[in-house]
């Protein structure tokens, strides 16, 4: 009969902590974007494969604290690869030398598993060292339980919340109201970016919008140069340091994304809210929309535990038992391309407001100009050219699926509809280097202006495009729409432009007062 005592001794203490904390710690820092029941099933398999491994293993090593060791080392490289390469990328030096690149990260992993296993076999006593990480172990554990409890804590009392229906409207509800579909391809350029940086004559993409009816835009900025930053400002129609609280919480600029002014001003209105998943943690869930879609097998929490492993060299470009991160992205693209064509038929009972933001032509690189796959890499370390090239590719391909887009909903759609083809922001050549220096006014490029110079265009029935300013913003986008479409009582505000910057280093209100302001002169 087995003793209770040699039982808990062979519990896989040391592999389990190891194995758990990166889960936990990647949960603990995007709880905002997640749902709890995304936690269960990969706990679940850490700790099953945990267990198989320490079987296995201990055929060969008969030692336990050896084997936990070799077991936990195991999961820290393992699990945590995305978080060291991260910590790398943020060197400057290493970037220049081109080294931070996973053929070259990948058998260094693998190296230094392999040299700490090998030592930790030769040694005699490691009964101290199996005790001090262990100790550490369920000390990380822990941290990781309270930093979740303070952040689900944090959340619930976020600040950034508004009231439905705050702006009173001059609309009946029995109107026919129009659709409204707000699609934002990441990183579009407007069209003479196009012209200056990539030599891309984008005319017949944009002739075609205007015979449909469209008013595509030409002095038009995005207020800011960063995804996570511009939309919760497009979307709540205002500035960042007029919608944030004093002391800004993780949670707070997630917030902003759910719940939206835009949104909840059209549901008082009486509008069903549909939003498609984008793969991005702000963008994809949404527990305020009434209808979601999502064809992917991938949860946004388990493509970032994919993201940050070392899985990702096995299931990104190749079929790991027939699945592949890539060909999830791009059945997610497509799918969210043919499902817009099927929403102006859906009955939902009530009219709709539509949100997709498409990683169009923004990396990921996963498709050529005719809509073949491609498979990059990094996107991170191409050259100038390379990564121009396969930005561009992306961008006729979107053109070409945006055009089928437009023709089906204007189409089939019973009453003429509100379309917003509208990017977040410009064109931004290697993610992994917008350090604020490459944005300081003094060293102002075309790459600056062009991250900028966004993409516009607004299909506007019942003759109101003759009153869209040709500069408008994206703040202004949807105050424009409700104040002409809605009798709501929403004024354009000031128009400004503001310069990069990383937004998880703000921290507090003053930081978005100090955000420096683009000169108009510049742009």
């Amino acid at each position: 009969m087995i003793k209770i005592k040699d039982f808990i001794k062979n519990i896989p203490y040391l592999p389990l902590l190891y194995g758990i904390f990166p889960i936990l710690f990647l949960f603990a820092h995007n709880i905002s974007e997640l749902k709890y029941e995304m936690l269960w099933l990969p706990l679940f398999i850490v700790t099953f494969i945990v267990l198989v491994f320490t079987i296995i293993l201990s055929i060969f090593v008969k030692d336990y604290i050896k084997s936990g060791l070799i077991l936990s080392l195991f999961f820290i490289v393992f699990l945590s690869y995305g978080n060291f390469k991260e910590l790398l990328l943020s060197v400057g030096w290493l970037i220049d030398i081109g080294i931070v690149r996973d053929k070259y990260l990948y058998p260094l992993g693998i190296f230094s598993f392999i040299s700490a296993s090998y030592f930790i076999m030769r040694s005699k006593d490691l009964g101290a060292v199996y005790k001090f990480f262990r100790t550490a172990g369920f000390a990380l554990i822990a941290f990781s339980f309270v930093s979740i409890g303070f952040s689900a804590y944090s959340n619930s009392r976020s600040s950034v919340v508004f009231e439905d229906g705050a702006v009173q409207t001059g609309l009946n509800q029995d109107q026919n109201l129009p659709d409204i579909y707000y699609i934002v391809p990441d990183s579009y350029a407007r069209v003479d970016i196009l012209k200056e940086v990539h030599n891309y004559d984008n005319s017949e993409f944009i002739n075609f919008l205007k015979k449909k009816g469209f008013s595509v835009l030409s002095k038009n900025h995005s207020n800011y140069q960063n995804t996570v930053l511009s939309i919760p400002a497009t979307m709540n129609m205002d500035y960042l340091d007029n919608l944030l609280p004093e002391t800004i919480e993780k949670n707070d600029i997630a917030n902003l994304i759910h719940n939206n002014r835009v949104q909840q001003f059209l549901k008082a209105q009486g509008y069903k809210i549909i939003q498609f998943d984008s793969g991005l943690g702000i963008t994809s869930y949404n527990k305020y929309a009434d209808i979601r879609f999502n064809p992917s097998r991938l949860n946004n929490f388990s493509h970032r535990i994919i993201e940050t492993s070392l899985l990702k060299y096995f299931v990104s470009k190749r079929q790991f038992f027939g699945f592949s991160i890539n060909n999830e992205e791009r059945k997610r693209i497509l799918y969210s391309f043919e499902k817009l064509k099927e929403i102006p038929e859906l009955d939902v009972g009530g009219p709709k407001f539509v949100f997709l933001h498409l990683f169009l032509p923004h990396p990921p690189f996963l498709f050529d100009r005719n809509g073949e796959e491609v498979n990059v890499e990094e996107a991170s370390i191409l050259t100038e050219e390379e990564y121009g090239r396969f930005w561009l590719d992306q961008l006729i391909f979107a053109n070409k699926q945006l055009s089928l887009v437009v023709d089906e909903i204007l189409a089939k759609s019973k009453t003429e509809p509100i379309i917003i083809i509208q990017s977040d922001h410009g064109y931004v050549f290697w993610m992994n280097d917008l350090s604020d220096r490459f944005f300081e006014l003094e060293t102002f490029t075309t790459a600056t202006r062009a991250s900028g110079k966004n993409f516009s265009a607004l299909y506007l029935p019942g003759g109101k495009k003759t009153l869209l300013p040709d500069n408008l913003t994206n703040v202004n986008t949807f105050r424009f729409i409700f104040k002409n479409y809605f009798n709501a009582d929403y004024d354009l505000l000031e128009d400004k432009i503001y310069k990069y910057y990383d937004y998880l280093l703000l921290k507090n209100h003053s930081d978005f007062k100090n955000i420096k302001q683009v000169p108009w002169g510049l742009l």
